[in-house]
């Protein structure tokens, strides 16, 4: 189970990095991998990706985080089998891993602590976008 709250991240941080998309994944993967999966046979499901507050400043990061995840699982031939993806709502995602199986059900965001929770949610997401250089090439003749 993932949840990243930036698709990209080029911080010098080495922690904000696992809250990104790309960083994250690769992190899970190894992870499974290391632990004897073999990756032909992974299959995904996805979650989330909802603009609760109705006013990113980021371009709807719920979007591109949306868009991160379905081009990351399609380059690496991961097979998405169910989703429950954007909308204006949070989540309550509930995984059973001996299984598989995973129970979504969808949290309007009417109440004041979780619209402070996805407020700050979305503050921190401003702030590692804010924080993040360039990545570095280097080019070998």
């Amino acid at each position: 189970m993932n949840h990243f709250l930036v698709p990209l991240h080029h911080s010098l941080d080495e922690q904000e990095g696992y809250f990104s998309g790309m960083t994250s994944m690769e992190v899970l993967i190894n992870a499974m991998m290391k632990a004897g999966a073999n990756k032909r046979h992974l299959l995904a499901k996805a979650f989330g990706g909802g603009d609760m507050l109705r006013m990113s400043t980021l371009g709807n990061i719920g979007q591109r985080n949306i868009d991160f995840a379905q081009q990351w699982l399609e380059s690496e031939r991961i097979p998405l089998m169910a989703s429950d993806l954007g909308g204006y709502w949070a989540r309550k995602v509930i995984f059973e891993p001996n299984n598989g199986d995973v129970f979504c059900r969808r949290i309007e965001a009417k109440l004041p602590q979780m619209r402070e929770l996805a407020r700050a949610e979305a503050q921190f997401a401003e702030q590692l976008v804010a924080r993040q250089k360039p990545a570095r090439i280097d080019f070998f003749d």
